[in-house]
């Protein structure tokens, strides 16, 4: 009996609680892969966005005011100042996106900006892009340490642009990232609410499917295919819940094995079909003889066992006769 109360112990958690909490582990970690894909997309066309906009203002701004103010590489500080407000002026017409506007020759030098602090900058931690870009490779860096003279925006992505003047030059173009950071993460927060809302609504659905096929399982694993019976797994249980019940009250239980004689003769003789049919047949007269709150189990092959409770000798031996005199008519 304790041996069968341990082997309920670590049978606790049953098929429906396996399920549960390995399905929210697979919903979650789906949840979270798809999260990050999303986000990653909507980054990639965020950037790709910023991208064209520098682009455009390389083209129809940067480039076509250098090129008027025929400027080129050996401009005197003068020179440089007075196109660097001219760019000024057109970043001010921009919209609020764009706020600077740098112009980098090969080597990593300031050749015009619209802000004079920067005629003065060094690439830092930039160096890497503007060689990229010089190259003809566009570039984009998000939140990095600003240049001296940067207003304090919160978050500002850089995009460096390849164009020509009279040699390869690159733009460095300063965006505003933070209403687009502020967006990106409006999406982010009302992706993950509909997201984990709809894996929270799918694993609840799914539980009650686990819950029955788990009992359906329960069930079959604990019932005699052929006869319908209980199998010797759930005799064991009801004989270990039927002595926990005895334990509590002063009652007596009786176990009767039955066992069919010749059996095996009529599975040789007549084939294997037939001796299922008389289990069958044993089965429903062995029935008959029991009461609902008695067992009936088939133990093994032509093996039954009956579990009498609230019994005693008188009414165990009558029960016994009666099985016997079930067994003994002709089928």
């Amino acid at each position: 009996m304790r041996r069968l109360s341990l082997s309920r112990g670590l049978h606790r958690w049953s098929l429906v609680r396996h399920f549960a909490v390995r399905s929210a582990v697979v919903f979650l970690l789906v949840g979270l892969v798809l999260h990050f894909l999303v986000v990653r997309l909507v980054e990639q066309q965020f950037h790709s966005h910023a991208e064209f906009h520098a682009v455009f203002v390389t083209e129809a701004v940067l480039a076509p005011t250098l090129s008027d103010a025929g400027f080129t590489i050996d401009a005197s500080r003068a020179e440089r100042l007075a196109v660097g407000e001219r760019l000024s002026d057109y970043v001010t017409e921009l919209d609020d996106a764009v706020y600077h506007v740098v112009v980098w020759d090969q080597d990593g030098r300031v050749l015009a900006a619209d802000e004079p602090a920067f005629l003065d900058a060094r690439p830092g931690g930039y160096a890497s892009s503007i060689e990229q870009a010089a190259r003809g490779a566009f570039s984009v860096d998000g939140v990095a340490p600003y240049h001296e003279g940067e207003p304090p925006v919160e978050s500002t992505l850089r995009t460096f642009v390849p164009f020509e003047l009279d040699r390869p030059l690159v733009a460095e173009i300063h965006q505003d990232w933070s209403p687009t950071l502020a967006a990106s993460q409006v999406f982010s927060r009302t992706l993950d609410a509909g997201l984990f809302g709809g894996i929270l609504l799918l694993w609840s659905l799914s539980l009650p499917i686990a819950r029955r096929a788990g009992r359906r399982l329960h069930e079959r694993s604990r019932t005699d295919e052929l006869t319908g019976l209980p199998n010797r797994t759930a005799l064991e249980e009801r004989v270990g819940h039927a002595f926990e019940r005895l334990e509590r009250s002063d009652g007596c239980v009786a176990l009767l094995f039955v066992d069919l004689d010749g059996f095996k003769t009529v599975n040789d003789t007549l084939g294997h079909a037939t001796g299922d049919r008389v289990l069958q047949q044993i089965a429903e007269r062995l029935q008959a003889c029991t009461r609902t709150a008695d067992t009936l189990s088939r133990f093994a092959g032509d093996e039954f066992v009956v579990i009498l409770e609230d019994t005693d000798h008188v009414l165990a031996e009558q029960v016994a006769r009666r099985l016997l005199d079930e067994i003994s008519r002709p089928l």
